[in-house]
């Protein structure tokens, strides 16, 4: 069951991540047939907090939803900070009473203050992910993931993988249909289907040599999307099976060497 969702905001939240938590369980969908649910975006004291770009974010209330939320999550901010005893042991109560537990992007640095990744797999933003390792050696970091989840404990990668973990849980909790309707409604991938998330995760880097997850958002969902080299300006198309089209030239591909390109894109999937 998930109906009720309780989101921590702490001071220096990053935007982006946090509106990927609203988009996806703040937006109220219930007319285009979409799960309603109870959102609550929650500062330790209830006061507002500043983002990271300046502007200034008011909660709908102090951590008193996080005590019955069925999911409670943790956006991206900024990894020296410093969780509050509150916070950390709202976060306990809830794992410890079977709630799902979701962190976007540096989010899982506030489960590693709270001790929720020891001894489970786990990740972050792949910039981040040694120092998520050596903070918390307990826990089993895995950094070319997407997403994993690990029991009811959900970590994402940076930025853009948040959505996939979010339609992963929804998925989940509400099933395919679902999942890939409210994907379809957002103009993204159906997560869902990658399976990404729940064995020992394997990825790889569309450039020779692996690195930074430069277009890791299209080359982890490889077999989710039929891929066809275009004689477009070398670029190649890549078709969602949600019915919408991007055209990407991933680095360094050439527009003269598309074609004669040998090492695949590859999936960041569990088996």
């Amino acid at each position: 069951m998930l109906t009720r969702v309780a989101v921590l905001a702490f001071d220096e939240i990053a935007p982006f991540e946090l509106g990927v938590l609203c988009e996806v369980f703040g937006t109220d969908r219930a007319v285009d047939g979409f799960p309603l649910y109870d959102f609550a975006l929650c500062s330790v004291d209830g006061k507002p907090v500043a983002s990271r770009a300046g502007f200034t974010i008011i909660p709908h209330a102090d951590l008193t939803p996080v005590e019955s939320a069925d999911l409670v999550a943790v956006p991206a901010h900024p990894v020296t900070t410093p969780l509050p005893e509150a916070a950390i042991e709202a976060l306990r109560r809830a794992a410890e009473r079977g709630a799902w537990i979701l962190s976007v992007c540096s989010g899982a640095f506030a489960l590693g203050q709270a001790g929720l990744l020891d001894g489970r797999r786990c990740t972050t933003h792949w910039k981040w992910a040694d120092e998520l390792a050596a903070r918390f050696p307990n826990a089993s970091v895995v950094p070319d993931a997407l997403y994993i989840q690990d029991g009811r404990i959900i970590t994402s990668a940076g930025t853009a993988a948040g959505i996939d973990a979010c339609l992963h849980l929804v998925r989940q909790a509400h099933g395919s249909k679902i999942a890939t309707k409210l994907a379809r409604r957002m103009v993204v991938a159906a997560a869902g289907r990658r399976r990404a998330a729940a064995g020992p995760a394997r990825g790889g880097d569309i450039r020779p040599g692996g690195g930074a997850p430069a277009g890791s958002r299209y080359r982890t969902a490889a077999h989710n999307l039929q891929i066809r080299p275009r004689p477009l300006a070398g670029f190649a198309k890549l078709k969602y099976d949600n019915g919408y089209q991007i055209l990407i030239c991933p680095p360094p591909v050439s527009t003269s060497n598309i074609h004669d390109r040998k090492e695949p894109l590859h999936a960041c999937h569990a088996r």
